[in-house]
């Protein structure tokens, strides 16, 4: 019973650190793909979004159109 409430207790522990775990790494992928001031998506994240929707569009036989403005 002592063993079974010691593998209780770890058990617990490990499904805690994972939680944390992915909630860290959660937040490392927001902080590299969004402006830290804004929070807006930032150039990284631009150009994964811009490479799915050009590799889906030749996929599907569709086109994109991108409009960037630059504001300063």
């Amino acid at each position: 019973e002592t063993r079974t409430a010691e593998l209780s207790q770890l058990n617990a522990k490990l499904a805690s650190e994972i939680v944390e775990r992915r909630r860290s790494e959660a937040e490392m992928k927001h902080i590299a793909h969004h402006d830290a001031l804004t929070g807006l998506a930032n150039r990284v994240l631009f150009h994964d979004r811009l490479c799915q929707a050009m590799s889906d569009a030749e996929e599907h036989g569709h086109a994109v159109a991108v409009l960037c403005l630059d504001l300063d």
